[in-house]
């Protein structure tokens, strides 16, 4: 039996969180510019990754995820703070 919608939104919304949690710590501590808004860096991060993951299983191939990673990790890092 597959995993339900209800299912694969609570997974999506766990992840989404403990990505935002973890961006905010990092806005607090300064490594985050104070500017960003952790809950779409979350977002775009997390969707960024998913799609990568699809489109691997789809074709079969590890690159797009490594892109995706990549590109998530490169745009994350426009928002790095001072310290």
């Amino acid at each position: 039996m597959g995993i339900g919608r209800l299912e694969v939104q609570e997974a999506f919304g766990s992840w989404q969180l403990l990505l935002t949690r973890t961006l905010a710590r990092q806005q607090d501590s300064g490594k985050l510019r104070a500017d960003a808004d952790p809950e779409r860096l979350a977002t775009a991060t997390l969707a960024s990754l998913e799609g990568g993951l699809l489109m691997s299983k789809a074709l079969q191939d590890e690159t797009p995820l490594a892109i995706a990673l990549d590109a998530a990790l490169g745009h994350l890092e426009t928002f790095a703070g001072t310290q």
